[in-house]
């Protein structure tokens, strides 16, 4: 029989086997037969038993005072020894004093101090009280005359005060109220005490005098001499309770002057006690975290979308430490008062969730300390989540983690999470190969609806820009007639309408963009377009026109579980067999022999392009980031692909066998590299603080992750192009091979020890014929200290070294957006400057895509809120299909064999050799900004009946999902 068995089901594990603790003869016995057992189980300190014993104990207290005030009511006396006790209550009192006496008795013997205690205050009240009441009793035995004489228990409302002091202190009563109330509590515990005493004292002595005066007369005279100094409307008759009167002004000037201090303090710091009452009539969503001024206005634009949208859902924001003034301002606005409350306290205490009314929240977003961004800040945002599942597992937490290890501890609790370091590096580095990626997925990220304007063709960049700006990205449920069609035959139908079909979510929540295959098992829609309801509309009337046909053709629509079954045996077959299904795919084109030579003449246009140098002298020329070309060729050839990657692969076979698991090469300069892209690092240039040996370990992990995100996408468009990393602090590098070998042909990275704020280190990194540049702070980097000044260093040594703006992108990574301005180029045009003074995404740093900030990614955790699919679309477009294949590509028209006029043009060649458009990059040409003419913007989902210019003009695209 089993060992549980044995031991029987319903007893405790290991019950028998447990230890004893205390070896003392009074913890042995587990029945209570002593006294001293009987206090210390009652004693017990923040248990249920204690607890109750100090409710029963201060009913008491309430009691006795209660019976007091009665008597003192219905006997009016003028001396104390003709003070009447009615028997009910004589016998009541003399009972309690014997308890209160014995309680007394037995706290004195346990008290560790016991000459303070004998001489404390609740002893006097106790001598004042007990003992005289117990002799009354005693007397009336033998005489019922005992039952007159007066005896003050009205001093008992000092053991009230102390009783309910003790009950406010438990953790039973502290997590129902907030911090600030409880201080209040007691503050008025001890006001009511003090006034108690006074009211009682002045009472018996008008009485004593011959001066009838009940106990609310005696109220109102001293509440009224407190508030006036002695000059109410009435005051007491005799000399003694004048004389005492003075002394309780005293006492009122030392209390009151308090109270009135600690009155203004509670209106200083409202926010610490301010509570938010949910409304019936809207919604409302809570965030929690330490955010910079500028970081609430990105969060707070992108929700009202421009104070125009969502503005019947309230904010809540919660943050642990008080509110800035401009954020006070801000929060004071016109549009945003009444819709955003503010308020300070601790996601992690239930009594602050209770007041942001988190119960009946539909989200609540944890950013943790977004001023930092070390690993250890993971821990308490982990924290939090747990505290927030605790108290209500029913509501949507939305989480934003700095490392992507800890997102297996906040699964059971999060509804979404953002791995911010990660996408922020990988978009760093996919800004090196793909310049104006981070305007488009940015404001892809953002709400925004600018005012009404006709927008054509004619007008100013500026406005073409805007009308760009405005559209979003939309999930929205697949119609039924549209399961079982063509994608890209589904996405030409959207285009018609101005809405751009991006891609799919299955039936297993599996994101897929630009899909071969057919839609079978879509569940919902992705789509870019101005407005949702633009986005339906289309859906609605290309669902209705399918309508006919919709049953025939879901006859022969393949099953979805049948079609991962064959995907998943797809992963077996060898690769000639894949290169089968790829020309099969080709072959679906070749009735069209104009597409078929299209084509053609596209792959011979790109492999003449990708042998020439990637970048041009001048930033206007035409082929400017013809780097991307052979991103896209691997589309059309794939064995070109392969005989490229083998051939690269045989001449560096002597230098690899060399350095087979050394992945990061020292080398003195680059000047014998070209066409190589360089990663400057300057975390070492900033202060770091103590930290322990495994704390270390776990930054350096962090370092090389940072690092090793910013050189995949590097690696996904560009195998063959060298990458030169500037550093004077390689302490990650065992960390960082062991993430850069995971893939077997990946080409070692060299680095150049220095620093980038060193000009000559600068020059030792060979910006001449480099193919793009980016400036980082890796690693756990507190964001206290401004970063941006050192970068901006950097960048402007970069430009005197290349004697004006480089040929070649330059992106800088920015703690914040409040420096964006000083980075060159700047806007000279007023009407362009005013429009960046009230939104970032008017800057031309920010329109050409030459800074990055974690900030700028936060509304993305805000768009899970609308769109469960949000953050993986987005992290399928930065992150790439798999290390090897990135999701978004770059072409020049140019390169296009094809007339084309307008932007249906591109989409219709586009779409036949499997691209899937998205967003034009366009130059710049404006006399009023002469410091970006030259530069290129980006238009997300054009109109159809845009002109696009040949020469000069390139495509956004995605490519096909393999």
């Amino acid at each position: 029989m089993s060992s549980f068995a044995i031991k029987g089901f319903g007893k405790k594990p290991r019950q028998e086997e447990a230890v004893a603790v205390f070896t003392d003869r009074h913890y042995r016995k587990k029945s209570i037969r002593t006294v001293r057992q009987l206090v210390e189980f009652i004693n017990q300190r923040h248990s249920s038993v204690s607890l109750t014993a100090l409710l029963v104990h201060f009913a008491m207290e309430t009691v006795a005072v209660s019976f007091y005030v009665w008597t003192s009511q219905i006997s009016y006396t003028t001396n104390l020894a003709t003070f009447y006790w009615p028997l009910g209550v004589f016998i009541t009192e003399v009972v309690l004093s014997i308890i209160f006496f014995l309680e007394w008795i037995v706290l004195f013997f346990f008290e560790v101090d016991k000459k303070f205690y004998m001489f404390s205050l609740l002893s006097l009240v106790n001598l004042l009280t007990c003992v005289p009441m117990i002799i009354l009793g005693i007397g009336s035995l033998v005489d019922s005359r005992w039952r007159y004489g007066w005896v003050p228990m009205f001093f008992r409302v000092w053991w009230m005060r102390d009783a309910f002091c003790l009950i406010l202190d438990y953790p039973q009563v502290a997590r129902l109220f907030i911090d600030i109330y409880r201080e209040m509590a007691r503050f008025f515990a001890l006001l009511f005490a003090i006034t108690c005493s006074c009211i009682a004292i002045a009472q018996i002595i008008e009485n004593c005098r011959s001066v009838d005066v009940d106990l609310y007369t005696s109220l109102y005279i001293t509440i009224i001499g407190f508030a006036t100094i002695g000059y109410g409307d009435q005051t007491f008759k005799s000399t003694v309770a004048r004389i005492f009167m003075t002394f309780f002004l005293f006492t009122g000037v030392c209390l009151f002057l308090p109270l009135l201090y600690r009155l203004g303090r509670i209106a200083e710091t409202h926010q610490f006690y301010k509570t938010y009452r949910p409304s019936k009539t809207s919604n409302h969503v809570v965030i929690c975290g330490d955010f910079s001024d500028m970081a609430v206005e990105v969060l707070l634009r992108h929700f009202y979308a421009g104070w125009r949208r969502y503005l019947d859902t309230r904010i809540v924001i919660l943050t642990t430490d008080d509110h800035s003034a401009e954020m006070k301002l801000l929060a004071n606005l016109s549009w945003l008062k009444g819709r955003v409350e503010l308020l300070v306290g601790d996601p992690t205490n239930p009594v602050d969730l209770r007041r942001c009314g988190a119960k009946k929240a539909d989200a609540i977003f944890l950013f943790g300390n977004t001023r930092s961004s070390a690993y250890y800040n993971d821990y308490r945002l982990i924290g939090e989540s747990m505290a927030v599942g605790l108290y209500d597992p029913g509501l949507p937490q939305h989480l934003m983690l700095r490392r992507g290890r800890t997102a297996k501890q906040i699964a059971p609790y999060a509804a979404s999470s953002l791995e911010i370091e990660r996408m922020t590096r990988q978009l760093l580095g996919l800004s090196m190969v793909l310049p104006g990626i981070v305007p488009f997925l940015i404001n892809l990220l953002r709400t925004y609806e600018p005012l009404p304007s006709d927008t054509t063709a004619s007008q100013h960049w500026i406005e073409l820009y805007e009308y760009s700006i405005r559209n979003e990205l939309y999930v929205i449920p697949t119609p039924d007639s549209l399961r079982g069609r063509e994608f890209r035959v589904l996405a030409k139908e959207f285009y018609e309408r101005d809405v751009t079909l991006i891609g799919i979510s299955d039936n297993r929540n599996r994101v897929q963009l630009n899909p071969r295959e057919l839609v079978a098992n879509s569940k919902k829609l992705i789509l870019i377009a101005k407005s949702l309801e633009v986005a339906e509309a289309a859906a609605d009337t290309i669902a209705r026109n399918y309508e006919v046909t919709f049953g025939e053709e879901m006859l022969v629509a393949p099953d979805p579980d049948e079609y991962f079954k064959t995907k998943y045996r797809a992963m077996h077959v060898s690769f000639g067999r894949t290169r089968t299904n790829n020309m099969e795919y080709e072959d679906l084109y070749d009735d069209r022999s104009d597409d078929k030579k299209s084509v053609d003449n596209l792959k011979s246009t790109v492999r003449k392009q990708t042998a020439e140098k990637p970048h041009s002298p001048t930033v206007s020329s035409p082929t400017f980031a013809m780097r991307q070309s052979h991103s896209f060729e691997g589309v059309f050839d794939q064995s070109t692909t392969e005989t490229s990657s083998e051939s690269a692969t045989t001449e560096d076979s002597g230098q690899s066998s060399a350095h087979m698991k050394e992945m990061l090469i020292e080398v003195d300069n680059a000047f014998d590299f070209g066409n190589h892209f360089i990663v400057i690092d300057l975390a070492s240039a900033k202060a770091k603080e103590n930290e322990t040996r495994y704390a270390h370990e776990n930054t350096l992990t962090a370092v090389a992750h940072d690092i090793y995100n910013v050189l995949l996408p590097l690696r996904q468009s560009h195998p063959e192009n060298d990458i030169v990393l500037l550093t004077n602090d390689t302490s990650f590098a065992p960390y960082f091979e062991t993430l850069w070998t995971l893939k077997a042909d990946t080409r070692p990275v060299h680095y150049i020890n220095g620093c980038g704020l060193n000009t000559v280190d600068l020059m030792k990194s060979n910006l001449e014929g480099c193919a793009g540049c980016c400036i980082l702070f890796s690693g756990d980097i507190s964001r206290y200290g401004s970063t941006s000044a050192m970068a901006m260093l950097v960048m402007l040594s970069i430009q005197e070294i290349m004697q004006g703006p480089p040929p070649f992108p330059v992106v800088v990574e920015l703690e914040g957006l409040a420096n964006l301005p000083l980075f060159p180029p700047n806007a000279e045009d007023e009407r362009l400057q005013v429009k960046a003074e009230s939104d970032f995404v008017f800057e031309p740093n920010y329109i050409i895509g030459n800074a990055i900030s974690r900030v700028m990614l936060y509304p993305a955790l805000v768009g899970a809120y609308f769109s469960a699919e949000f953050i993986d679309v987005m992290d399928v477009l930065i992150k790439g299909r798999s290390p090897d294949v990135p999701a978004v590509s770059w072409m020049p028209l140019a390169a296009c064999d094809m007339e084309m006029e307008t932007y249906r043009d591109v989409v219709s060649f586009c779409l036949k050799v499997g691209f899937l458009p998205i967003a034009l990059h366009r130059r710049i040409v404006d006399q009023h900004n002469p410091a970006i003419t030259g530069y290129r913007y980006v238009i997300t989902n054009p109109p159809r009946g845009l002109p696009v210019h040949v020469t000069t003009d390139a495509i956004f695209y995605i490519t096909p999902w393999a």
